[in-house]
């Protein structure tokens, strides 16, 4: 009697097992036929993007993101597709997907650097110095962080230079065609106007840019020398090319 027992549990056991087994083993083998596709549809990423074919890289590297499950690597290069035709928000949106996958790796430092880039060239020139910031505190030997910063840092300076010499000659021109109104209580300013109220935010922050400039300054002018030789701004603005 007890040995018929033993002989069933030991053929409930064997079934029990391979039902497991059945189960198990088909996620197996979809998990391994993932990986090698991801891996596919990198290698002929980066063999188009070598031929300067970026739409197709960016679509081959858009499936090889979706059978890596938002996976860092595949991200980056999708960004850096997305960088080379000029969709810089697109490919800030993929940047970041990469640093959160490490965000505290050198891999990471590359993301905050290509990030900046891209921020900058959608126009974010407050987010992509905030964004190189972030890659010098990661990689601080990078010299082409450390470069673009000051280059992004000198394009900033320069924009708030140029956006007070235009608002003043605004002021003057409507001082000058204003005509003569009659005396009267001059009417009461409610709030500060759009511009003051952006410099006010903006305080703190500029007085870390100044510090900045300051930490920096020891090398700054060599880098201006490289820059004022380039005849377009985005000429400063390199991307790091996929590795992988």
């Amino acid at each position: 009697m007890s040995s018929v027992y033993n002989k069933t549990v030991l053929i409930v056991g064997l079934v029990a097992l391979g039902l497991s087994l059945a189960l198990f083993l088909p996620s197996i083998y979809l998990d391994v036929a993932g990986q090698a596709q991801k891996h596919l549809y990198l290698y002929q990423g980066k063999l188009a993007y070598g031929n300067g074919e970026v739409g197709d890289a960016e679509v081959l590297y858009r499936k090889a993101w979706k059978h890596s499950a938002g996976e860092g690597v595949a991200a980056f290069n999708l960004a850096n597709a997305l960088y080379r035709q000029e969709r810089f928000s697109e490919a800030a949106s993929f940047y970041r997907v990469a640093i959160r996958q490490s965000p505290a790796t050198y891999a990471a430092a590359e993301s905050w650097f290509n990030l900046g880039n891209a921020l900058f060239g959608a126009g974010d020139t407050l987010q992509s110095i905030q964004a190189f910031q972030q890659g010098m505190l990661l990689d601080s030997e990078d010299q082409s962080i450390r470069q673009n910063l000051l280059f992004v840092l000198d394009q900033y300076e320069k924009g708030k230079a140029n956006k007070k010499a235009e608002s003043a000659e605004q002021q003057q021109d409507r001082k000058q065609d204003k005509p003569e109104a009659k005396r009267g209580p001059e009417p009461e300013e409610k709030g500060s106007s759009a511009d003051e109220k952006s410099d006010q935010a903006f305080k703190v922050s500029e007085k870390e840019m100044q510090d900045l400039f300051d930490l920096l300054n020891q090398n700054e002018e060599a880098v201006r020398g490289r820059i004022g030789k380039q005849k377009q701004k985005h000429q400063a603005v390199t991307t790091n090319e996929p590795d992988y």
